[in-house]
């Protein structure tokens, strides 16, 4: 139960103290895109490394097998679920299957399973950045070219990447700098979540028929089929499936809103469901770790 509630306030806490900040002193938005900025290009990339490098190969090799196929799993799942509910409204369906696949389970993960959880989310991640990252100008109306200069621009990838160039060759860091990149990586989860709170706003009807739907494939619909189809490839009692089911009910990743800006003429209606979303996930989160205990 200790772990349960320690788990459950560092979630909330940095969220929570994010929220009043921008609440009480309103900070300008540049502040939670140059924050976000910092997390993406130099935080996250060197948790990801620090996650990978240094490990067996041969079980590397295997969990990335099993975290690719789940995150292709979900990605499926929620695309079809998506093109039949939303009735080919193409914009809405990016959002049902790019999540948040780091900032939000990072934290999460790391308070329930410790470092053994890093380089599986990491994993996930770059499947699903990478698919969201290739179809998102297919999507919003553009060539898809862009996604392929918006992949090769993804600071994670390198750190993934690296990270087992190092364990291939067998290669270790000393500790006077393993231990302060293990420091400045650590930064990450806590950041991830004072990102998301800076970028909460009023939020319209969460009612709204769009939040629905794309509430019930984010919470319902992927998170069911991974539960019932991922056994089949991997032990219910692996770290790989709990993060692969912590992954699966994820709500759209920020990026979104970032590609709706860039491809879009009016990316508000992204915004709200972005946003809406990632409110009503909180929600979910106590039932998750009730569940995981």
């Amino acid at each position: 139960m200790e772990k349960l509630i320690s788990a459950l306030l560092e979630f909330y806490i940095p969220l929570i103290v994010a929220v009043v900040y921008k609440l009480f002193y309103k900070p300008p938005d540049r502040t939670s895109r140059d924050l976000s900025k910092l997390v993406l290009y130099f935080f996250l990339p060197i948790l990801l490394f620090n996650s990978v490098s240094g490990k067996n190969l041969l079980d590397l090799a295997g969990t990335f097998i099993i975290m690719i196929a789940a995150s292709a799993l979900t990605i499926t799942v929620s695309l079809v679920s998506a093109l039949i509910l939303f009735k080919g409204d193409l914009e809405i369906v990016l959002p049902s299957f790019y999540v948040n696949a780091a900032y939000l389970p990072l934290p999460i993960a790391m308070s329930l399973w410790g470092e053994a959880s890093i380089h599986l989310i990491g994993f996930y991640v770059l499947f699903n950045a990478t698919t969201g990252n290739l179809l998102a100008p297919f999507l919003l109306g553009r060539d898809i070219k862009e996604g392929v200069k918006r992949i090769v621009r993804y600071p994670p990838l390198y750190g993934i990447t690296l990270g087992f160039l190092c364990s291939l060759m067998g290669f270790r860091l000393p500790p006077y700098l393993a231990e302060p990149l293990y420091t400045t990586g650590s930064l990450a989860p806590p950041l991830a979540l004072v990102v998301i709170g800076l970028q909460t706003e009023k939020t319209g009807n969460l009612l709204d028929g769009s939040v629905m739907k794309l509430s019930v494939i984010r919470f319902f619909i992927s998170p069911l089929a991974t539960y019932l189809a991922l056994p089949f490839i991997v032990s219910p009692e692996s770290l790989a499936f709990k993060v692969a089911l912590l992954e699966s009910f994820m709500p759209p990743a920020v990026t979104n809103v970032i590609l709706a800006n860039e491809f879009l003429e009016k990316s508000d209606r992204i915004v709200r469901i972005v946003l809406e979303t990632t409110i009503i996930s909180t929600l979910f989160i106590p039932a998750f770790l009730l569940l995981m205990k």
